[in-house]
């Protein structure tokens, strides 16, 4: 009984399993290795376009790379060439600044010199004065027909 139960169990089992224990006919066999072409072609075209996309993007890659380079060395230059303007700038500012405080010195001791010259121009005149006075009247005692010591004539009017 026992076998006759494997036995039955044996018979259902390729219906089950379905085409697969069937022979194979030619014509399943060039439909499967058709599709087997088509997937290998199709895998083919899509890894070739994949190369051919790795290959665009490789190439642009180096392109925006040598873009880079160049906007990179560009801004290099730039920053030096600010560098070089900003130091010249300040050199420039301290140069003036130096001046400036150069020439206030100048204005100040110019007008602290324009003083003390008033200082002692006034001072000459007073002195000018009292000499020429002192002059004068020593002149006067010794020669008193002298011209400075007669007194001035008054300008008289003239009418008509």
């Amino acid at each position: 009984m026992k076998l006759r139960l494997i036995a039955l169990g044996l018979l259902w089992l390729p219906a089950a399993c379905g085409p697969a224990w069937l022979p194979a006919r030619p014509a399943r066999f060039a439909r499967l290795h058709g599709t087997i072409d088509r997937l290998e072609l199709a895998i083919n075209k899509d890894s070739d376009l994949r190369k051919n996309s790795l290959r665009e993007t490789v190439a642009q890659t180096r392109d925006i790379n040598g873009i880079s380079a160049e906007r990179f060395l560009f801004g290099n230059a730039v920053a030096r060439l600010w560098s070089k303007l900003f130091q010249d700038l300040e050199l420039l500012d301290k140069t003036l600044e130096t001046s400036a405080q150069g020439i206030d010195y100048i204005e100040k001791k110019t007008l602290f010199e324009k003083g003390r010259l008033d200082e002692n121009f006034a001072e000459f005149n007073l002195r000018f004065d009292t000499v020429r006075g002192q002059l004068a009247e020593t002149l006067c005692m010794r020669n008193p027909k002298a011209a400075l010591c007669q007194p001035a004539a008054d300008p008289q009017e003239k009418t008509p």
